[in-house]
């Protein structure tokens, strides 16, 4: 209800009453914010404090907003690519959520040869789920990315490092920065927290080498082209490209893929802990899915068997055939599912972005100039 609240506040239309208030508190705490963040940032403008520099090609993956821009289907579309170009990659992420930080300040996930912690209480749930869809890869959880960014290097000897939701880490260095920009609302009421939903001022898409337009197929040919040319406009040397999200197939909790119209027609409940809760909803109804009832917990909630005894026990789930959930759900949902429950079904989202080869030929063209020492640092 709070979170509700807020993102009502954060509505282009005249406030209501519940929320004039809150704007009103709001907006003095956001100039804080932009004139904080300033100030932070100023010591790395002017030359005295320094960002902590990898030996390899770091490329960070993130976005201007808080909530959900695509990031997850992002990184493994990019780690996948480059993984099929040859490269040794190792994935950096914050692990929001974990329990055990400070038992296990910097915790390798996963290695070449296996997923090695697979609690997502311990490793965090989209760390997880990036472990285990991509076999081989090591994935590194750390608050501090200098840290663990010096582990993957002495651990690993990748060639290249991706950064999960890297924009807004300013210690470390990167080569290549990708920002996600969601093509149905780009910049939200373009205000920075708490009044709006940006983590940082629009200006700073000037940053980018590459900008992502994700679910441009959710917008209208006009208003994507409008936002290509703003962002080209900010900075004419942006790769700004677009993607859609895609169904893929539904996973069962062993893993087994089914075909997307296996369950067209089924009515199912639907269940989520992921920021964009009521885009997952929509898609579900898309793929023919008569959705019975929708359950939206906040994004990396930590599901828990009372969570998991009140789905079961609803009067909607008589009427189900299936529960459905994200595969980032699956990760805290599935060990816990009970075995005489009804059926707990994944769906698999991928994206791609629509210039792939292009832009893939032009990042790996970046990271043999980088590793090699072609390109100052």
């Amino acid at each position: 209800m709070k979170t509700d609240l807020i993102e009502e506040s954060w509505e282009l239309t005249r406030p209501s009453p519940r929320t004039a208030w809150l704007r009103a508190i709001m907006t003095p705490l956001a100039v804080l914010h932009r004139v904080g963040l300033w100030c932070y940032l100023l010591p790395y403008r002017l030359g005295m404090r320094q960002q902590h520099i990898l030996p390899v090609c770091v490329i960070s993956i993130g976005n201007l907003v808080s909530g959900g821009t695509g990031k997850t289907p992002t990184t493994l579309w990019l780690v996948r690519a480059l993984r099929e170009s040859g490269l040794r990659v190792v994935i950096l992420s914050r692990g929001h959520g974990r329990t055990n930080e400070s038992v296990d300040p910097v915790m390798i996930v996963s290695d070449l040869r296996a997923v090695r912690v697979d609690n997502p209480e311990w490793a965090g749930d989209e760390p997880l789920h990036l472990a285990k869809s991509l076999p081989g890869t090591p994935v590194i959880v750390a608050r501090n990315r200098r840290d663990s960014g010096d582990v993957a290097i002495a651990q690993f000897q990748p060639d290249v490092i991706v950064l999960d939701d890297g924009m807004q880490y300013w210690q470390l260095h990167r080569d290549i920065e990708i920002c996600l920009v969601d093509a149905r609302q780009p910049f939200g009421n373009g205000w920075v927290l708490p009044r709006g939903p940006l983590r940082e001022p629009v200006s700073h898409l000037s940053k980018a080498d590459v900008v992502v337009l994700t679910r441009s197929d959710q917008a209208s040919a006009e208003s994507v082209a409008t936002l290509a040319k703003d962002i080209k406009d900010r900075n004419p040397d942006t790769w700004v490209t677009q993607s859609s999200h895609v169904p893929v197939c539904w996973l069962s909790i062993d893993g087994q893929q089914g075909a997307l119209d296996e369950m067209k027609g089924l009515s199912v409940l639907a269940v989520t802990a992921i920021a964009d809760a009521d885009q997952f909803f929509q898609t579900l109804r898309d793929l023919g899915l008569n959705v019975v009832r929708e359950v939206k917990f906040p994004d990396h909630h930590s599901y828990t068997k009372d969570d998991i005894e009140t789905l079961l026990t609803g009067h909607e789930v008589a009427a189900a055939h299936v529960v459905v959930t994200t595969e980032k759900d699956m990760v805290k949902l599935g060990h816990q599912w009970p075995k005489s429950a009804i059926p707990l079904a994944a769906l698999r989202i991928e994206t791609r972005p629509v210039d792939h080869d292009a832009l893939i030929e032009a990042i790996l063209d970046r990271i043999v100039r980088r590793n090699r020492g072609d390109i100052e640092v």
